[in-house]
């Protein structure tokens, strides 16, 4: 099964972060890139391969993880993403 999407987050002031992200049924690939936004340090695309994705809840909002990526701790929670609760 094969699952593709994307995202495209703008950023205050700022020029919008792509993310895209598919499911091979084996391993996540999700894909940042911020080569558009002219106020980042490091522009350019970065690659997330892992095994796992969650939904984590903090105060005001929620963040999308991921764990068991390559070149990664297995048990590190990488937030590639967060949404304000209420934000639609």
């Amino acid at each position: 099964m094969l699952m593709l999407s994307n995202i495209v987050r703008e950023v205050h002031n700022s020029g919008p972060f792509i993310h895209d992200f598919y499911n091979d049924g084996k391993v996540i690939h999700w894909i940042v890139d911020n080569s558009r936004d002219g106020m980042a340090v490091s522009a350019g695309k970065t690659e997330y391969v892992c095994r796992a994705i969650g939904l984590a809840e903090a105060a005001g909002f929620y963040k999308v993880e991921l764990s068991d990526c390559d070149g990664h701790a297995k048990n590190e929670k990488i937030t590639v993403i967060s949404f304000r609760k209420g934000e639609r």
